[in-house]
């Protein structure tokens, strides 16, 4: 977690019976009086309905051909790895929701809207970072020190440490650049700024933010960074 004056920040991951702990604890204590997660509107409302995502051909004309197959692809692999461990992708942001509402609390959605982050991912993934995708998922099975640790070690049940973290995030953006602009740097200048209203309209109360582990340090970087210009 990472703290900035009024704010906390909870780095979680989507399918991890840890997160889910670790926002109950935090409600039990500290008691926050606005929450703000990392879901948009139409999310948000899947995730309540436990209504599945559209993943029609048609919406290739909105998407883009890469975008509709990278979440096509997304989507299938966040249920596999839920099955595993018996958690329903995106259970954090949702008992955070209902946490808040349960509290008679104001729920701020502060990511950018799916549909615009999948239209840039397909705008902004290079012809080279499709080949290395492809190259990559052949391979994967061989890939376990590609980011300099033991990737079998790790627990789908529990947040990923902060270094491993960096780790991934680094190799990312090295290897994927397009793929990290869209999903991590643009959606962090988006959050930060929602963030940022939140906190110089309640400067007296207390902000819960529950973001993915990969936007955790990135937000709060942005956050103190901006503050100390202002």
């Amino acid at each position: 977690m990472k703290s900035y004056k009024n704010t906390d920040i909870i780095g979680t991951s989507h399918i991890a019976a840890q997160s889910i702990k670790e926002i109950n604890d935090y409600f039990k204590k500290q008691k926050p009086k606005h929450v703000a997660v990392e879901l948009d509107a139409g999310r948000l409302h899947g995730l309540m309905s436990k209504a599945k995502p559209s993943l029609s051909p048609s919406n290739i004309l909105s998407l883009g051909l890469f975008g509709y197959f990278f979440m096509l692809i997304g989507h299938i692999l966040q249920q596999k790895l839920g099955r595993l461990v018996g958690i329903e992708p995106g259970s954090d942001m949702l008992h955070a929701v209902r946490l808040a509402k349960e509290n008679k609390l104001r729920v701020y959605l502060i990511d950018r809207d799916i549909a615009v982050t999948i239209r840039r991912l397909s705008k902004e993934f290079s012809f080279r970072e499709k080949l290395r995708l492809i190259w990559d998922f052949l391979r994967a099975p061989f890939m376990r020190k590609e980011f300099g640790f033991e990737t079998n070690k790790i627990s789908l049940s529990k947040v990923p440490e902060k270094e491993i973290i960096k780790k991934i995030l680094v190799y990312l953006k090295k290897r994927y650049p397009g793929i990290h602009k869209v999903l991590i740097e643009e959606r962090n200048e988006v959050m930060a700024k929602r963030i940022l209203f939140l906190i110089n309209n309640f400067p007296e109360e207390k902000i819960l933010v529950v973001v993915g582990a990969g936007h955790e340090e990135g937000l709060f970087d942005i956050i103190s960074n901006t503050k100390r210009k202002l």
